[in-house]
């Protein structure tokens, strides 16, 4: 998924189970490096056994819970 901030692209991958993880952190990275993205979150639903949930994978990647990314759109 992608949307815009004014002119810039931010992407947003989607993992529900914690073996898309992987994978959706690779494809936001994909996208940062390729168009510059600021950042670019990957929104996950199994953060219930964590006590961070969110947490910043890499240097421009934000890892947040889907309740709070439901809340914040």
């Amino acid at each position: 998924m992608l949307f815009e901030v004014g002119d810039t692209p931010v992407p947003v991958g989607f993992a529900y189970r914690p073996r898309d993880l992987d994978h959706a952190n690779a494809g936001v990275a994909e996208f940062i490096a390729e168009y510059d993205a600021p950042v670019g979150f990957v929104v996950t639903g199994d953060t219930i056994d964590t006590d961070r949930p969110i947490v910043r994978t890499h240097a421009r990647t934000i890892q947040l819970p889907y309740w709070l990314y439901l809340l914040l759109c």
